[in-house]
């Protein structure tokens, strides 16, 4: 299989992260369109991810579509860190409510200090 390069897409601002029930709706309202979300994440030792939350919201995240895992790109960003506060982008798949998945498809960044990371994006129709 040969991967594609990466090609940017534009995303408009979405809601904020809070309260947790109209984001959780608003993001099961988007289908199959790409969202980018600030998802601060749990990180066990050495550099394994735990598990993830977005605000008040605990999601799961599945990786299998990254060509680098996401633990190495935490340990990359945020070493030795007990939390690493990231963008991602991927798509939000609701079908397990009690703990909604982000199919991920692009680690963006890890948030900067002092950077507002209090809303989620989707990509622009």
């Amino acid at each position: 299989m040969q991967l594609k390069p990466h090609v940017d897409v534009p995303f408009q601002r979405g809601p904020a992260l809070a309260p947790p029930d109209a984001l959780v709706s608003w993001l099961n309202q988007q289908g199959r369109r790409l969202v980018r979300l600030p998802v601060i994440i749990l990180v066990e030792q050495p550099g394994r991810v735990r598990n993830a939350r977005l605000g008040d919201v605990a999601i799961a995240l599945d990786d299998s579509a990254l060509g680098i895992s996401l633990a190495d790109h935490v340990r990359r960003s945020c070493p030795g860190a007990p939390t690493c506060h990231v963008w991602l982008e991927g798509l939000w798949d609701p079908s397990t409510p009690e703990t909604p998945t982000l199919q991920l498809r692009r680690f963006v960044r890890a948030v900067s200090a002092g950077e507002a990371a209090d809303f989620v994006e989707v990509e622009a129709q």
